[in-house]
């Protein structure tokens, strides 16, 4: 399990728990929990979507910029661009 996986099922089961509520105090506490967890989920999601879309957006021109953020992409064996075809 990664960790966006594992925050998931952790602010899944907040949400689960606020259904076990006994007291306004307990739900709300859960609530609050759940929607923190939620927002930490999707910065660290946005985080990894953000560093994945700098490893397809390397620049085109040569291999070692590419290499250089840690992406193992090689533009050139990607063909030619579909927009520049007329």
């Amino acid at each position: 399990m990664n960790t966006i996986d594992g925050l998931g099922y952790f602010a899944a089961s907040l949400v689960l728990a606020t259904f076990c509520a006994k007291t306004m105090i307990s739900l709300r506490s859960l609530a609050i929990a759940s929607n923190g967890a939620f927002h930490r989920l999707r910065h660290v999601g946005t985080a990894m979507a953000d560093s994945a879309a700098a490893c397809r957006h390397a620049p085109a021109q040569s291999v070692a910029p590419a290499r250089s953020t840690g992406c193992a992409i090689e533009r050139e064996q990607k063909g030619p661009d579909p927009a520049s075809i007329d």
